[in-house]
């Protein structure tokens, strides 16, 4: 690691590192101009343990047992770093491997969800979900995460989601489907479900949507 610091600029690169049992590059630095400073940050990671990480962070509720690769980007402006945070732009992509994720059982989902009214997503969490992978993209733009791609790739169906992650407020607004896997030839299926998330992070809620066929 190498530490660099002189009039308005401080800067700290690890260049490699060992942890979650992966291998970790980071970087920040903050140039101070003014009455506010600007903070550039970037993290790649390689194979690192993914439920390690998210249970390092304090979060219980949903916890993925897989290797991950993990790699962000975010630039902001600020005088203290909250504000730094509410107008950070940067990029965030992220994979999974084979595994579990801890926390969500899929029959009682699909089973609440086809009774068309909005549930407490706690009171789907008791299983574990066998997954394939998973794939992640997001944008970080003015204090909010905006998923453009989320995919988790199981044996039979593909979990689709999209939306915002207000991350200053905590809050989510997300819609996203559970469809069957199909082949190349085959005509797709309705999804199992179609469903939009809201509330906070510590108490989310599921709403299923009515599905009315794809709109060309």
């Amino acid at each position: 690691a190498t530490v660099q610091v002189k009039r308005g600029l401080a800067a700290f690169d690890l260049s490699d590192a060992t942890v979650f049992g992966g291998t970790l590059q980071a970087g920040l630095r903050i140039d101070r101009a003014g009455e506010n400073s600007t903070a550039e940050f970037r993290v790649n990671a390689e194979q690192i343990d993914a439920g390690a990480l998210v249970l390092s962070t304090g979060m219980r509720r949903i916890v993925p047992q897989a290797r991950a690769n993990l790699a962000l980007t975010a630039k902001g402006t600020g005088a203290d770093w909250n504000a730094v945070l509410a107008n950070a732009e940067g990029t965030l992509a992220a994979t999974l491997g084979e595994g579990t994720i801890v926390g969500v059982d899929m029959p009682a989902f699909l089973g609440r969800a086809s009774e068309g009214a909005f549930f407490a997503f706690s009171d789907v969490t008791n299983g574990q979900l066998a997954i394939s992978g998973a794939e992640l993209k997001a944008r970080l733009h003015n204090g909010v995460l905006r998923i453009d791609k989320s995919e988790t790739w199981l044996s039979d169906r593909t979990i689709s989601i999209e939306g915002i992650v207000p991350y200053m407020g905590r809050a989510l607004a997300l819609s996203g489907e559970i469809a069957r896997k199909v082949a190349p030839e085959e005509e797709r299926a309705a999804p199992d479900a179609v469903f939009f998330i809201g509330g906070g992070w510590d108490a989310p809620f599921v709403s299923p949507v009515l599905y009315f066929g794809d709109v060309n």
